[in-house]
């Protein structure tokens, strides 16, 4: 029997700012993903820039479609605000509900 999904209780804009990339054990900027809660499946991603010594984030939906796991993009950290993702996240899954596919209809739109 499969258990409910966890649910990640939301964080706060404060919280989501102090996110950043870890160090390893020999200093260097390693990627994670950090769950932010408020919308299933909404991710910060923070990963090293090229140079490894600033770290960069991004906004990631990741949700199934057609069985598949798929991650959407929803922006950069620095032009998107954890409220606005949440927004996107929504628009996103609601449309992921009615069998499209959001990643689709966004390129049709450019």
């Amino acid at each position: 029997m499969l258990g409910m999904p966890k649910v990640i209780p939301p964080m706060s804009e404060l919280r989501v700012r102090q996110l950043d990339c870890p160090k390893s054990d020999d200093g260097k900027l390693k990627s994670k993903l950090y769950n932010v809660g408020g919308v299933d499946g909404l991710i910060l991603q923070c990963k090293p820039n090229a140079s490894k010594a600033s770290c960069s984030k991004s906004w990631i939906l990741r949700a199934n479609l057609d069985g598949k796991r798929k991650d959407f993009g929803l922006g950069s950290y620095r032009n998107v605000t954890l409220k606005q993702a949440r927004d996107r996240a929504i628009e996103y899954r609601k449309l992921i509900e009615q069998g499209r596919n959001p990643a689709e209809l966004k390129k049709a739109k450019s």
